[in-house]
């Protein structure tokens, strides 16, 4: 009788050590602890001691002013630091930045670093993952854009650092967001067909645009959403655009009248 109570007392340790573990910097979390309104606010403080602050670097990304394309890729990083404590963990996700939100975009991993977690709708860190350099650390990861339509989308990340003492008392909770909107300009094709915009594929330096009713406006991107070059001319049915400036591969023509988008291309410039 005696030696069944010490094994399970011994399970008992066990288990509660390896709660611990989970809990603390070397392992990932196990729910939605990311401080965004869908996790309630809910974030790593619950758990961990110490003082909860608010970064407006703690999540870059490459996603362009103009907003994110739907379909696209990028990258999104974690920027972690404290001025003493050099181990960091960290949960990420991204919602609709609506009153009733919902998860968006897709996530990739990159490295042994980070890992996805439940139903693949938030990133965390893995144990390999946590060490920091000079008291501060980097995640990254990939995100695939929503479906056209989805509109703005808010990024939310807690980071915790901690002391590495064993438990979860002297650890540091940092909270931060990023809020990017949809691109109004799409990998999808609106055609009119009375523009015409060539020659396509592009054959000199210049290409020649052709409405039978006024344009005021060129803007191109490139096919990751970054305005490569933008031109105005007044109000005009013919116009050339000097296109040896730009970068080789195929890009978005967008034609607007004032504030009316009229009409996109897509033209390949060899």
């Amino acid at each position: 009788m005696i030696k069944k109570y010490k094994l399970t007392a011994a399970t008992a340790l066990l288990i509660l050590l390896s709660g611990m573990i989970k809990s603390n910097s070397n392992g990932a979390f196990s729910t939605g602890y990311t401080g965004a309104p869908i996790d309630n606010g809910m974030n790593c403080s619950g758990c961990h001691g110490g003082q909860t602050s608010n970064s407006t670097s703690l999540i870059t990304s490459n996603i362009p002013p103009t907003g994110y394309v739907p379909g696209t890729k990028y990258q999104i990083t974690i920027n972690a630091q404290h001025p003493t404590l050099n181990r960091f963990g960290f949960m990420l996700t991204a919602q609709t930045n609506t009153t009733n939100p919902i998860h968006v975009g897709t996530w990739s991993l990159l490295n042994n670093q980070t890992q996805l977690r439940i139903n693949n709708r938030y990133v965390s860190h893995t144990s390999q993952g946590t060490q920091g350099s000079n008291n501060a650390r980097t995640w990254q990861v990939e995100w695939t854009a929503p479906a056209a339509g989805t509109g703005a989308v808010a990024i939310y990340a807690a980071v915790n650092a901690v002391n590495g003492n064993g438990t979860t008392s002297g650890d540091q909770t940092i909270l931060g967001s990023l809020i990017v909107g949809e691109s109004s300009v799409s990998l999808n094709e609106t055609k009119t067909p009375a523009v015409r915009i060539f020659p396509n594929p592009v054959k000199s330096e210049f290409v020649q645009i052709e409405n039978v009713v006024p344009f005021s406006r060129v803007e191109i991107f490139t096919l990751d959403g970054r305005l490569a070059k933008k031109e105005d001319f007044g109000k005009t049915t013919s116009a050339t655009v000097k296109v040896s400036d730009l970068k080789s591969g195929i890009h978005l023509f967008v034609i607007f009248d004032e504030q009316t988008m009229l009409n996109t291309q897509k033209i390949w410039i060899p």
